[in-house]
């Protein structure tokens, strides 16, 4: 059998490149090859039985003659099997019967079917024990029919040797027979002449009366293929019927059918037309509203864009659809709104963001949200309010919702400033009235004591104690003299002076307290060639202060450092000094009365006036002081001065 190489190198029989053939033929050759295939196989099995008739004849005939020669030999060897001659003896008994037939083997043997002549010498003296199987036996056709076909012509036979009433042995012989062979082989010449010429009768036969049949079909088929292409002109003319049959039914329904698929292109024809014109009339109208759309968009887009108030649009399911530059520089430093995200990334833990959005998409209600964050790497707190609106669609469904969104930050710290500065106003109203007074009496205890010291014997125990009563009352005079001087500070005595000295002579003056209280001291600040426009002495009372302070909140600490840093702000031409500690922080409802005149939390030890008078100092100098803190986290005041540096400022310039 033949092979093909197909695939991965599977191997696929040809054969089955042949059982493909029929699918790539048309149906009048199909038609064709299953005829003839069926003629084929009906020649195929007459020239079957025929051949299988004449081998059972043929092998009859010659077994026949095979078992007749078999008996001859039986009965010449009679005597000399009774006699228990040499093998020798046999030789001429073999002789004759090779010349009577091509032999292949002839066995004798005794009553005990011992071997006493062979054509094999080598096998005399041994056991022929199946030599009963070939008594008066031979092969059946279709055996004999397969063996010719392997090439093999031999024919076995056997016969008892009988003398008297005893079986004294048996012979045994094979032989080739070529009449078989010459018959089988004119048999088959004759067959395939026969089948031949009855095959081309029958293809013959076949492709003529298939023709007949098909034809009428094949113009079925030219004119189905022409009406795929759209094409209903002669091709649908000349399907006509010619027979009264089945077929001819087909073509007279297919030509109706035909016609009147004709009609209705026609129709269609019509109504594409018309479809075109109204589809083209509708694109024009879809155009224009697509440009009027387009226009409003950009529009919109341009008043967002403009707005510094932040516009975030969402879904009803909490997610972003658009955000404008103002909510990008509003949330700037917290997050970066970006389109298909949540909600609740507008802020860090933004949670309660996207509930109060569901809630209003549900309720259909406005809400409003402040809320406090801190930015990653600040310290300061910033606010963010969020005003929430539902989006409603013209049928009254909820599409989302939009937020405002607005940084009051700065808002609220001008706000609290404001508040700090009307108490200060108040409280140093009154004040600065009260120290008046209590300067009225002071004076006149001074001169009363002077008066009364310089009249009383001297080195006495009263003189002294007039003396004591008037440099005690010239202190409490000096100290109401300064204490009016930051109620009412003079602007004439600001001048520009370097910052850095001052800075370094405060924490030189607070040198003792730092000691004591065994903390360790990190001074970032460079040496800053920079110039403030200031009092000398009333700035270094600010920094006094916030150090004293700063060592106070570290008292009982385990880690107690005070850290010093500046840094120059080039935009705004300021300088900014921070002085941290890693003290206990300040309570968050503390923090907005630390500036306030009187308040304090170190109980009696404290006045409640340094950083009061330090934040009024500030505020005189152009300045400002903020803090930034947390419970348990330590304390940052970062002082602010605009700069009068000529060099910085003409450095900038350029």
């Amino acid at each position: 059998m033949s092979f093909v190489q197909k695939g991965e190198g599977a191997l696929i029989p040809a054969w089955t490149k042949i059982s493909q053939l029929p699918k790539s033929l048309n149906l009048r050759n199909r038609l064709v090859l299953g005829l003839t295939s069926i003629i084929l196989i009906i020649v195929i099995g007459q020239t079957l039985i025929l051949l299988t008739e004449a081998v059972v004849e043929l092998d009859y005939r010659v077994a026949t003659q095979g078992t007749i020669l078999a008996q001859g030999v039986a009965t010449a060897t009679v005597e000399l099997v009774a006699e228990h001659p040499k093998p020798s003896a046999f030789a001429n008994i073999l002789k004759r019967v090779r010349q009577q037939i091509e032999l292949e083997e002839l066995s004798i043997t005794d009553d005990h079917n011992m071997i006493i002549a062979h054509t094999d010498p080598s096998l005399v003296g041994t056991l022929d024990s199946n030599i009963m199987d070939h008594v008066f036996t031979s092969s059946n056709a279709g055996t004999r029919m397969k063996d010719l076909l392997r090439g093999y012509s031999f024919f076995e036979v056997a016969a008892p040797i009988v003398r008297g009433t005893y079986v004294v042995g048996h012979v045994r012989q094979r032989f080739h027979s070529h009449e078989i062979a010459h018959g089988i082989y004119h048999q088959l010449g004759l067959a395939s002449v026969m089948g031949l010429f009855w095959l081309v009768v029958g293809w013959l036969f076949s492709f003529f009366y298939v023709r007949r049949i098909t034809r009428p079909l094949e113009g079925l088929a030219r004119a189905v293929t022409a009406m795929s292409y759209d094409n209903f002109g002669p091709e649908l003319i000349k399907v006509v019927p010619e027979t009264h049959d089945e077929v001819g039914l087909l073509q007279r329904r297919f030509k109706r059918l035909a016609l009147s698929l004709a009609a209705e292109r026609e129709t269609n024809a019509s109504l594409m037309a018309s479809l075109k014109e109204m589809n083209q009339k509708l694109n024009e109208k879809v155009m224009e509203t697509t440009a009027d759309l387009q226009r409003t968009m950009t529009y919109l887009q341009s008043i967002m864009s403009s707005v510094k108030v932040g516009i975030v649009t969402c879904d009803k399911n909490g997610m972003i659809v658009q955000v404008n530059q103002g909510a990008i520089k509003q949330l700037a430093g917290l997050a970066t709104p970006m389109p298909r995200t949540g909600v609740d990334a507008l802020l860090p833990d933004g949670a309660v963001i996207r509930e109060t959005v569901v809630k209003v998409i549900a309720e259909g209600s406005s809400s409003e949200l402040v809320l406090e964050r801190t930015a990653p790497n600040f310290v300061a707190k910033r606010t963010v309010r969020f005003r929430i609106h539902p989006l409603i669609g013209p049928d009254q469904h909820r599409l989302g919702a939009v937020l405002n969104i607005e940084d009051i930050s700065e808002q609220r710290l001008i706000e609290t400033r404001l508040r700090r500065q009307e108490r200060l106003v108040s409280i140093g109203t009154m004040t600065a009235g009260l120290a008046h007074q209590m300067g009225n009496y002071l004076h006149s205890i001074a001169g009363f004591g002077q008066l009364l010291a310089n009249d009383l014997p001297m080195e006495t125990r009263l003189q002294t104690n007039a003396t004591i009563i008037y440099a005690e009352s010239t202190k409490a005079i000096t100290l109401l003299e300064r204490f009016l001087q930051f109620a009412r500070p003079d602007e004439s005595k600001l001048k520009p002076i370097l910052l850095a000295p001052i800075i370094n002579d405060a924490l030189a003056l607070c040198r003792y307290q730092i000691h004591q209280g065994k903390i360790d001291v990190i001074n970032q600040i460079p040496e800053l060639d920079v110039t403030v426009e200031s009092d000398p002495q009333m700035l270094e009372q600010v920094f006094i202060n916030i150090i004293l302070n700063a060592v106070d909140a570290m008292a009982g600490r385990d880690e107690r450092i005070l850290t010093l840093k500046s840094e120059l702000i080039a935009r705004d031409r300021s300088v900014e000094i921070s002085i941290s500690d890693t003290g206990g922080g300040i309570e968050t409802k503390n923090i907005e009365r630390i500036f306030d005149p009187f308040f304090t939390t170190k109980g009696v030890s404290g006045t409640g006036l340094g950083l009061s008078i330090a934040n009024q100092v500030m505020e005189l100098h152009g300045g400002r002081i903020e803090v930034h803190t947390g419970e348990n986290e330590g304390t940052t005041f970062t002082i602010i001065m605009p700069l009068t540096d000529q060099r910085f400022l003409s450095e900038e310039k350029r």
